[in-house]
């Protein structure tokens, strides 16, 4: 079970949901038989499904790395979940190709239709995988590894960042967060580069609200 006094990670998960839903609204309201309206949903497929490697790479090189060391194999059924991405991505492209040769509107309908489908079962799919990594393996890693060593994972990326980096990065994720989220970024890109939050600060404070803006003093 998550202990609300620890450290806890994948707070990036809200974004992502954010994005997933948006792909899954256009597919939903999209003409399938215009071409710029499919060419317009494959690009944000594919953006997409840069993200959510990307997302998975980080997951299994720090997280489930850690608990490999500890000899705990919660993290395997994510680790399957994320192959199955690359599964999803290569059949959509092939639904399309099928789409995009298809000469009948009716039929040319009915396949986008069936995209809408794959898309909307891929998406809760992908929930109940975010669901599992924040309810299993999230208390896994509670249990195995202190606060410090948790945060460490986080500190590692903004001290590779640059301070316009961290910046772009609290511009597309804050929107989608909560004044706790808000806190716990700000707290630990101040506590591990000081110096990159003291010049993005000035305009990270204009991302959020008044009451936000002063949960970290510089």
């Amino acid at each position: 079970m998550l202990n609300p006094n620890r450290y806890r990670l994948y707070r990036e998960h809200k974004y992502i949901c954010f994005f997933f839903h948006a792909v899954l609204k256009q597919a939903a309201c999209m003409d399938f038989t215009n071409a710029a309206d499919i060419e317009s949903i494959k690009n944000e497929l594919n953006n997409l499904k840069n993200l959510l490697q990307n997302h998975a790479l980080h997951e299994e090189q720090q997280m489930h790395r850690l608990l490999k060391l500890k000899q705990s194999n919660v993290f395997q059924i994510a680790e399957t979940q994320h192959q199955e991405h690359s599964v999803f991505f290569d059949y959509i492209e092939e639904k399309f190709n099928a789409l995009e040769k298809e000469g009948k509107l009716t039929d040319k309908n009915f396949i986008g239709y069936e995209i809408y489908l794959d898309i909307r079962k891929f998406y809760s799919d992908s929930l109940l995988h975010f669901d599992y990594e924040e309810r299993v393996m999230m208390p896994e890693l509670q249990r195995l590894f202190s606060d410090a060593e948790l945060k460490e994972i986080d500190h590692e990326s903004y001290r590779q960042m640059s301070a316009e980096q961290i910046f772009d990065m609290a511009s597309v994720l804050f929107p989608h967060m909560n004044r706790d989220d808000h806190h716990v970024f700000l707290a630990d890109i101040k506590d591990c580069v000081p110096d990159k939050f003291a010049l993005v600060w000035p305009k990270i404070a204009k991302l959020v609200s008044s009451q936000n803006a002063s949960i970290v003093k510089i």
